[in-house]
């Protein structure tokens, strides 16, 4: 059984989760001697996985089986778990409740994203937005993480892509750290901070990677990795399952437009993403502004990041911006 710990200083939660233990504890690319076989996420092996949440397939096709094209399964090895209850809690340390999911985010054998069409990152993102709003209906969660790790050095132990799904009963401090930020620029400006942000980058298109007609990605005036960049909506938006088939078709557009250019920038990179959405225990949305951030991982965070908190950041945002937009097709 997972738990959480609190750092009582910091506020900072940590979830002790024995279960993660039993993962493949080594990264084995496709084609390797030591390749793992089979491969629990490819099609003909849905027995190896627990039985599926959601999957996007034909209306005959039934689950569990060949067909899909988007499968989402129980996480296996999970964080957290829906069992537990109040009276598993200590003083410090309360039952790892949640929920755990991974989506399979293409039936062959692919490793690297940026060799998926816009057909396929369209599937992807509506896999997204349609299991946040299934799990919405649970009021025992009040913060959902999507989160991609692709290489490695990214954190995957299996490279068929995929992405995971968390669901939280509480919102982790770091994100409240940015949310009262927002909410404090919003009560000082009466606007939202990102919206601002947008303006102002528009304006200057330094730091503008890509734009189309509903979406602008761009590298953040403090990155904390090289190439990091974030896509946000045009128009305020505060919760990213909201978005409608024409704004999911929009954002699968530019990813894979920029996930592709920091291909061409170093072939199959390893890298995260995330998208962040307003909590639902927020009420008052003028804000927050949901977006996506792409994280690659080009060099690891060392004795100084994790002693200070600070990250070392070898590539200006501006000439990060200028090389993505030169890889650009």
């Amino acid at each position: 059984m997972s738990e959480f710990g609190q750092d009582p200083l910091t506020g900072r939660i940590v979830i002790i989760a024995p279960e993660r233990a039993q993962r493949p504890l080594r990264f084995v690319p496709t084609g390797s001697a030591e390749a793992v076989q089979p491969c629990p996420f490819c099609p003909g092996n849905e027995q190896l996985t627990p039985a599926e949440s959601w999957a996007d397939r034909p209306p005959d096709s039934p689950p569990d089986r060949p067909g899909w094209s988007i499968r989402v399964v129980p996480n296996k090895y999970p964080a957290v778990t829906a069992e537990g209850a109040a009276e598993d809690q200590t003083a410090d340390r309360s039952a790892g409740v949640g929920i755990h999911e991974v989506i399979i985010e293409n039936p062959a054998h692919v490793a690297n994203l940026a060799t998926l069409d816009e057909a396929q990152f369209k599937r992807i993102f509506h896999a997204y937005r349609e299991r946040l709003r299934a799990l919405h209906g649970d009021r025992r969660w009040r913060y959902f993480l999507i989160f991609k790790n692709q290489g490695e050095r990214a954190g995957a132990t299996l490279d068929h892509v995929h992405a995971q799904l968390l669901a939280l009963p509480f919102v982790p401090a770091d994100v409240e750290k940015e949310l009262a930020g927002a909410r404090e620029y919003h009560r000082r400006k009466v606007r939202c901070f990102y919206c601002a942000m947008l303006e102002r980058e528009l304006r200057a298109q330094v730091r503008v990677v890509t734009s189309t007609s509903a979406f602008i990605a761009l590298c953040p005036e403090a990155p904390r990795f090289a190439f990091e960049t974030w896509i946000l909506p045009r128009l305020h938006g505060a919760v990213f399952d909201e978005a409608d088939d024409s704004s999911i078709a929009a954002l699968a557009q530019i990813s894979r437009q920029v996930i592709a250019a920091l291909d061409r920038l170093r072939a199959n990179p390893p890298f995260n993403y995330f998208i962040q959405s307003l909590p639902l225990a927020d009420s008052e949305r003028a804000h927050y502004h949901w977006q996506l951030r792409l994280l690659p991982q080009f060099s690891r965070a060392a004795g100084f990041e994790w002693g200070s908190g600070i990250h070392i950041n070898p590539v200006a945002p501006e000439v990060a911006a200028r090389r993505l937009r030169d890889a650009l097709i």
